[in-house]
């Protein structure tokens, strides 16, 4: 249902706003404001209304400071219900009267169209809470309507005090049947007064227009130039009246009071104003680009970011390749899978070789290779660096400089998302410490989960030898043989570790005999497929398992002070919402 989905929208955007309005020129999104609390308080009344049969029609006046509205609420009641007082700003609550009974109906029904307000008693209200209103029974028999309708008198919306409570004007307005406005001659040319008109006219609810303390000779160019005024605007109205500049009790039945009341009367529909998807789509679109600007900037700015980290991720697979799987100096892969070969092979000589060592050091012959995965574990005291976990480390922090660095140059830049790239990148800056520890385990998870593949290699290696009986009789020369005790003496000394191991002389020799042999073509075909599947494993553990995801993160974790904070999904949901609004 768009509307529904709008009325979401608008709600959270509004709350949002109220976080953003800190942060921009005051005027702006002030106005932002108003028009925000405007249409939630109008889409939520779409909804709702309908359902809320037992509703009195609801009656709003309002206007700017000390223009006399709560005189005009006392004239339509026809008794003194509103409290009017000649300070600035006297009324900062929704106040509303009405001779019906109040029920907890009544209540019930007002608080789900006045949502996140609270009904106090009318002397309950104070300055201190501010999202409060009053709902007070009068006993009259001299209001306007004989239909059944609550009253409501309003803070004003002009006063620099105003903006603290100024949102209740607005949301009444929106679920009323009637709106009266009240001016005086010193008023009425305001901007804030044409500012709530132009905000509300779209919606085309009933107005009525009294400008009050008028003297008898202005009371016609008073009228007159307000009509042009409404004219130029293209605000329709029902009337236009005036009122004298006098007491309340001298007003109270006087002609000028009657003609009011008579307007009034005639501008009350006799049922609900429930306002069109039309109306509403119309209303929406005059707001549409200025609401969602910084949201599309935002948007924007997430969607860049997601393309760097992109990027910078595949720009670490890249560096991981170059620098540790196509250096010739790092042929650790390789040499660890002709390990675990030669515990496979009974070679003449190197078994011999190895049986003295087992006897040595109590190590089973064929698990030499449990010293290299028992080093993955614990380091030895001289902690030889591991060239892949180096190369891999390296690459990750090189990364997040990059993206740190971008993110700068974005602030020092004129992007006008500034707040949302500080935002990120003090999130960034926060995170990377841990990142990098993860990408430490992340690493190990790597290498563990790689470990079959080089035993296949080993094994395909093997079985590859055993079809090539002149090679593998080839291997049984004399001076591998004399080399392989290399090996021995390094294990017997108790300092050997994965990189001492792969690069003893026998190993070397044996791998130096492998390439330039007749199995040397398959043995780079198996060491190229290694590689490619070394990278893959890279890619998922350390990438895609943990540094892509962690910084595509990071802007959901970022601090939301200053910012809107929507999706793309859910922006594209109010946009599609508004198109669907009249289909």
């Amino acid at each position: 249902m768009p509307i529904k989905t709008l009325s979401h929208f608008i709600s959270r955007l509004k709350t949002r706003h109220a976080h953003v309005l800190q942060n921009g020129n005051q005027e702006t999104t002030d106005l932002s404001a108003q028009s925000l609390a405007y249409i939630d308080a109008l889409l939520r009344h779409c909804l709702l209304r309908p359902e809320l049969q037992s509703l009195p029609l609801q009656v709003t006046v309002i206007g700017p400071t000390q223009s006399g509205k709560s005189t005009v609420v006392n004239l339509l009641m026809g008794t003194q219900a509103a409290e009017a007082h000649s300070l600035a700003g006297f009324t900062r609550h929704a106040q509303g009267f009405t001779k019906e009974p109040i029920t907890e109906s009544l209540y019930s029904e007002i608080n789900q169209l006045l949502l996140n307000w609270t009904c106090l008693p009318l002397e309950q209200l104070n300055k201190q809470r501010l999202d409060c209103y009053a709902l007070t029974q009068i006993d009259t028999t001299a209001i306007f309507s004989d239909q059944p309708c609550v009253i409501w008198d309003t803070p004003d919306f002009d006063s620099v005090s105003s903006r603290e409570y100024r949102s209740a004007v607005p949301q009444l307005c929106a679920i009323s049947d009637l709106v009266i406005l009240v001016v005086s001659k010193e008023k009425y040319a305001d901007q804030t007064v044409w500012q709530t008109l132009d905000m509300i006219a779209p919606i085309n609810r009933p107005l009525v227009i009294c400008i009050n303390k008028t003297s008898p000779d202005a009371a016609e160019i008073l009228t007159s130039s307000v009509k042009n005024k409404l004219k130029k605007a293209h605000i329709t109205y029902e009337s236009i009246v005036t009122l004298p500049y006098t007491e309340t009790d001298e007003l109270l039945w006087s002609d000028a009071s009657q003609n009011l009341r008579k307007k009034a009367y005639e501008a009350l529909p006799s049922a609900p104003q429930i306002s069109s998807p039309a109306l509403l789509k119309n209303k929406l679109q005059g707001d549409w680009e200025r609401w969602l600007t910084p949201i599309r900037q935002e948007v924007e700015a997430e969607k860049t970011w997601q393309n760097e980290v992109k990027q910078a991720t595949a720009n670490t697979l890249d560096i991981y390749n170059r620098d540790y799987l196509k250096n010739p100096q790092h042929s650790d892969t390789l040499q660890k899978a002709i390990i675990r070969l030669l515990t496979l092979l009974e070679i003449p000589g190197i078994a011999s070789t190895l049986a003295i060592a087992r006897q040595v050091v109590t190590w089973p012959g064929r698990k030499i290779v449990s010293l290299w995965q028992e080093q993955r574990q614990s380091k030895l005291p001289d902690n030889t660096a591991d060239h892949e976990e180096t190369v891999i480390n390296e690459a990750v922090q090189h990364t997040l400089r990059t993206l740190q660095n971008n993110l700068m140059e974005a602030i020092s830049g004129t992007d006008q998302n500034a707040q949302w790239h500080r935002a990120l990148i003090q999130q960034l800056q926060q995170e990377t410490p841990a990142l990098i520890n993860r990408s430490g385990d992340a690493i190990k998870n790597h290498q563990a989960a790689f470990e079959p593949e080089i035993d296949a290699a080993a094994e395909r290696l093997y079985l590859y030898l055993q079809d090539h009986p002149v090679a593998l009789n080839s291997l049984r020369a004399t001076r591998i043989t004399t080399d392989a005790a290399a090996v021995v003496f390094t294990i017997k000394s108790g300092g050997i570790n994965a990189y001492d191991l792969a690069v003893a002389p026998a190993i070397l020799s044996f791998t130096s005999f492998l390439t330039e042999s007749a199995v040397g073509g398959y043995m780079r075909t198996v060491e190229k497929e290694l590689k490619q599947k070394q990278l893959a494993s890279v890619k998922q553990h350390v990438l895609d398992q943990l540094l892509k995801p962690e910084l595509s993160a990071l802007t959901m974790n970022m601090s939301c002070e200053g910012l809107y904070q929507f999706s793309a999904e859910e922006l594209q949901k109010a946009e599609q919402a508004m198109e669907n609004l009249t289909q």
